[in-house]
């Protein structure tokens, strides 16, 4: 199926990119578009691809989830102002990128907080299985690695406090499961767990030493 829609609309983005101006770039994965121009540029360059993908795969742009966004901020772009990101508050002031936050410090940290929160819907349910071997190996296998793709995109500065709050999230529930809560502050007792199995570890990888 994702390789029929690719084939479905190949032909609508080589002819998009045809009518672009130089400099001016058109990137696709499956159904997200994603087109780099400048602001005087943006509508018709927006109108020039939309129409492309319509007429040749039949696929209609939903306005609904159309973000335009400047690193520079200041005033949208002329017919684009209903999607225009660059002016909101810097919590909100940037874009996802198929899992990449674009944009300032605060939109970056507000993008991490939103990882956490899902995070620990798991996290809080995983001491309520009432199977020890089952919630072992969510933990281990499912919790634990969800860290991976935040701190592989973000550079260590920008992540370290999501880097902390996921590995005490996880340690708390470490401890819960396992019934050993007067452990939730003994630092030694976190550190050697999450050392590597061959290290004589349980492999809970901490987020705060892989990120670098």
């Amino acid at each position: 199926m994702p390789a029929l829609f690719a084939l479905a609309q190949h032909d609508a983005l080589v002819e998009a990119d045809t009518k672009l101006e130089p400099g001016e770039r058109l990137f696709s994965f499956l159904d997200d578009l994603y087109l780099t121009t400048t602001k005087p540029r943006a509508r018709e360059a927006f109108e020039v691809v939309t129409e492309s993908v319509h007429r040749h795969a039949g696929v209609k742009t939903n306005l609904g989830k159309l973000k335009v966004w400047s690193r520079g901020g200041g005033d949208a772009p002329e017919g684009l102002e209903s999607a225009w990101q660059g002016g909101k508050d810097d919590c909100e002031n940037g874009l996802v990128v198929l899992g990449i936050p674009l944009g300032p410090k605060a939109f970056v940290e507000a993008f991490a907080e939103e990882r956490l929160r899902k995070e620990g819907q798991l996290l809080d349910e995983l001491p309520k299985l009432g199977d020890l071997q089952c919630a072992w190996v969510l933990l281990s296998q499912s919790a634990v690695p969800r860290a991976g793709h935040t701190v592989r995109i973000l550079p260590p500065t920008s992540s370290q406090m999501y880097e902390e709050k996921h590995d005490a999230a996880v340690w708390k529930t470490f401890c819960k499961v396992f019934g050993v809560g007067t452990l939730e502050n003994d630092k030694l007792a976190k550190d050697v767990a999450t050392l590597p199995g061959p290290l004589d570890g349980m492999g809970l990888r901490a987020a705060v030493r892989t990120a670098p």
